[in-house]
């Protein structure tokens, strides 16, 4: 920095010019390709989110859909699911 003494007077520094604070962009599409192509890849990306949300509801609110085909380790009766037992006739 350059001090500049004036007429025998003390050292001053020079003025400065008050910055612009309007902002620049820094890129801008003037041709709003960028713009359609997220456009694009917003609506591709909600239908397919359309598509798969209410299959995933449905698996979820009906159940497996493969049956129990072996019993479990601490079920003695051997049956299914939904069988039901056989009814004894009395005596």
């Amino acid at each position: 920095m350059v001090a500049h003494i004036h007429g025998g007077n003390s050292p001053t520094l020079p003025a400065r010019t008050a910055p612009s604070h309007i902002p620049v962009p820094v890129f801008v599409d003037v041709s709003g390709r960028r713009a359609r192509l997220m456009r694009w890849c917003a609506v591709l990306l909600a239908t397919g989110t359309l598509a798969y949300v209410p299959v995933v509801g449905i698996a979820v609110l009906t159940g497996p859909s493969v049956p129990r085909l072996a019993p479990s380790p601490g079920d003695e009766t051997g049956m299914e699911i939904g069988d039901q037992p056989a009814e004894q006739s009395g005596p």
